[in-house]
């Protein structure tokens, strides 16, 4: 387990399909970043234009160095487009689990 894992969320309101399309171009740029272990687009089912960046990092230096590139200043120009503020997130994880803490909460043993 590695304390340090960071994930950025960007949530954003995008009617414009062409953003959208950028958003998703973007991805790829960001997933090839030293100690990015994620990136992608994520719609939500009940309001289509509703879109999250999702970013998980190695480390906060990771995703720090992240903030300072260009890859970084072409999200920020996006955002701007989209229709409304975004709502921005930089979580640190301190524990991750998987299945077995489902299994332990539901009481089966491993």
């Amino acid at each position: 387990m590695n304390p340090s894992v960071a994930v950025l969320s960007v949530r954003l309101v995008a009617h414009d399909a062409e953003l959208r399309r950028e958003l998703e171009a973007l991805t790829g740029p960001i997933a090839a970043q030293p100690g990015c272990r994620r990136c992608a687009v994520l719609y939500e089912a009940s309001e289509h234009d509703v879109v999250t960046l999702l970013e998980e990092w190695e480390s906060r230096a990771d995703l720090d160095r992240h903030l300072r590139s260009e890859d970084c200043r072409r999200l920020l120009a996006l955002i701007e487009r989209a229709d409304r503020a975004p709502e921005v997130r930089i979580d640190c994880i301190a524990v991750r689990e998987g299945m077995e803490a489902i299994a332990r909460a539901r009481g089966h043993r491993d």
